[in-house]
């Protein structure tokens, strides 16, 4: 129940060109009146980082959605390369 409220919060932030932090998630949630599990806007916030910004983390996504058969071969040939 609450990712989908942060997804869309993340979203609509980033499309504003505001900071997709933690706190701003969380504030436009309360405006929404939207309640969520406290730690749900940090996990996306450290999520959106990891990844190097929203762009990023939804290219993955869709490039591993498109072929997730594609992950598993690069680690297999990584693997048989070291040998």
């Amino acid at each position: 129940k609450s990712q989908l409220p942060c997804t869309f919060a993340a979203l609509a932030l980033f499309d504003d060109d505001v900071s997709v932090t933690s706190e701003n998630i969380q504030k436009l949630l309360n405006a929404a009146g939207v309640d969520v599990e406290i730690y749900w806007p940090q996990l996306f916030e450290n999520a959106i980082k990891e990844k190097g910004g929203v762009i990023k983390l939804i290219q993955s996504v869709t490039q591993f959605e498109s072929n997730p058969n594609e992950k598993g071969k690069e680690s297999v040939s990584n693997d048989n390369e070291n040998k």
